[in-house]
């Protein structure tokens, strides 16, 4: 049975997101936040009360929570708190490209310091046994920062620890998501792990997903992420489960979503910011061009010219039936 965990997006699976698509589609087997940054306190106040109401509140799916961090000691103290709201399993980010994270020596920013990677981990684990025993790690990480060839020392690094679940996206930093996955590299380091791994990238269509187990049939787990953004239904594609009434499935997430954020942040122009970044997926699941929809999603200034732009599209659009992401280069 394949394990398929949904990848955390920044700016769209908060704790709203994953509930409404858990209740509308499901079909995940976990659910990862985006990435919470460690402070020297551990987390923030704010962070704090965030992930304590989203992993208790009713109707929560099972819940990874995801840490950016580059200072043991800041990890540890975000473990100790995190282990009292009851996770057993955290996930280090070593993965994101972003400039503004990687300028920091974080995220993928981190791979480019494997010495340094080497002392954070022996401190951690170290601290774990005495702060928050019942804590796991897991990491999600690219190949590298710039050259393939930092692949197997990163992974002789990563194999002296007991990481409960390596994530492995097969692109260095510098790809950014540019080209396709280096697979090359994937099979050298999924071959050299001692620990699980589990394949993320470019699994955009259940075809995809075929394509991936029947050239590495030894592939157990994968995580889903841009994918499953456009087409929430992706779970339940990949594992062959039909999916009934595919319109009123992704109104009724649509409007979940909107109704607890519209509750949460007001009507204001954070909330059409926060759906408009659903949209950038969403919108290519329709066999219409969006381009004048999201124009006229971006122009909107209230919630009721937003909710008509939305009307509009269920009742005038049809579904593709070859929705994915990413869009047709035709659009």
């Amino acid at each position: 049975m394949i394990h398929l965990s949904f990848a955390p997006l920044e700016g769209l699976t908060d704790d709203v997101y994953r509930r409404a698509h858990a209740v509308e589609f499901g079909g995940a087997d976990v659910y990862y936040t985006p990435f919470y940054t460690t402070v020297p306190e551990g987390l923030t106040a704010r962070d704090r009360r965030e992930i304590s109401a989203a992993l208790s509140a009713p109707g929560a799916p099972p819940t990874i929570v995801q840490l950016l961090s580059s200072r043991a000691s800041d990890f540890l103290r975000a473990a100790a708190f995190l282990a009292g709201c009851g996770c057993t399993v955290l996930n280090l980010n070593l993965g994101c490209p972003s400039g503004t994270v990687t300028a920091k020596g974080r995220g993928a920013g981190f791979l480019a310091k494997p010495a340094m990677l080497d002392a954070f981990f022996d401190e951690v684990f170290s601290g774990l046994s005495g702060i928050a025993p019942q804590i796991q790690v897991s990491v999600k990480t690219r190949i590298g920062y710039a050259d393939e060839n930092e692949a197997p020392y990163l992974m002789e690094i990563f194999n002296r620890y007991p990481i409960v679940e390596l994530i492995l996206h097969p692109r260095l930093r510098t790809d950014l998501y540019r080209g396709r996955p280096r697979m090359s590299v994937y099979r050298q380091m999924a071959g050299m792990a001692r620990m699980p791994v589990c394949y993320n990238g470019d699994i955009f269509r259940a075809e995809d997903l075929q394509d991936l187990l029947a050239a590495f049939p030894d592939t157990h787990r994968v995580m889903l992420g841009r994918g499953a953004a456009a087409n929430p239904a992706l779970f339940r594609l990949c594992r062959a489960e039909p999916v009934p009434d595919l319109p009123g499935r992704l109104r009724r997430m649509h409007d979940r979503i909107c109704e607890e954020n519209a509750a949460r942040m007001g009507n204001g122009r954070n909330l059409l910011c926060r759906m408009a970044e659903l949209w950038k997926y969403q919108a290519y699941l329709f066999s219409e061009d969006p381009r004048p929809f999201l124009r006229r999603l971006y122009r909107c200034t209230t919630l009721a010219e937003y909710r008509a732009a939305v009307s509009a599209l269920f009742s005038q659009a049809t579904l593709r039936k070859d929705a994915a992401y990413p869009p047709s280069p035709a659009l």
